[in-house]
């Protein structure tokens, strides 16, 4: 089956450190093609500041210092927003040609349809408790085809199964947190200060959802 090609979004699921070179990539391809790309929905200026930052703020983060790593996920969250908007908009303009898209820095999507798998076991699943109360960060490695990402943090006593898409939640008293995002490390908010949770998480996509990972044990402040 033939579709149109549009601009591929799988970049937003890059890791971190990647997205300020891909962002270079669209800035450099938007400059030297400006004319075939009026009515930008971000200036390319406001580009390259939002890819600056985000550089700045993976530098930041490498220090370890608990407030730049929530401050980089911000970021990361704004690069996304602004990169996903503007390749929609190149995609939409090309309406189908590849070689517009390729010049504005982005991959077009494969005219064939193929037809997707469920994602398996996240790998390198980590979570750990940050030093604001009730905060937990949370994340895995990058993995083609993933749409989205769904994070759990249960108490002790909760009973959490999986059947397909469907996660069955046997709480009682107990709280669950479950929060889904289409970024593969979030920060978990407002949970129960000094309380132990077991957090795991699972990625999806248009096939369905994948395995949870083996869930995790710890204390938040």
């Amino acid at each position: 089956m033939q579709r149109t090609s549009i601009t591929l979004l799988d970049f937003i699921r890059l890791p971190v450190e990647k997205k300020p070179g891909f962002g270079n990539g669209v800035t450099s391809g938007l400059t030297t093609y400006a004319d075939d790309f009026p009515d930008l929905p971000l200036k390319v200026s406001e580009l390259e500041a939002t890819n600056a930052a985000l550089t700045s703020g993976i530098t930041d983060a490498q220090t370890g210092n608990h407030v730049a790593k929530a401050g980089l996920i911000t970021l990361e969250k704004a690069w996304d927003a602004a990169f996903r908007t503007t390749g929609k908009y190149v995609g939409g303009l090309a309406n189908g040609d590849i070689v517009l898209i390729e010049k504005g820095g982005f991959e077009p999507t494969k005219t064939e349809t193929t037809t997707p798998q469920v994602p398996g076991a996240v790998k390198n699943f980590n979570a750990e408790p940050e030093k604001a109360s009730g905060t937990v960060t949370v994340g895995c490695d990058a993995a083609d085809g993933v749409k989205g990402y769904l994070f759990i943090a249960a108490q002790n006593g909760a009973n959490i199964t999986q059947s397909g898409n469907t996660i069955v939640i046997t709480v009682g008293e107990i709280k669950v947190f479950v929060e889904v995002d289409t970024h593969r490390k979030i920060m978990m908010h407002n949970l129960t200060a000094k309380t132990e949770f077991n957090v795991s998480m699972a990625a999806f996509n248009s096939a369905g959802c994948g395995p949870l990972s083996n869930a995790q044990n710890l204390l938040t402040q």
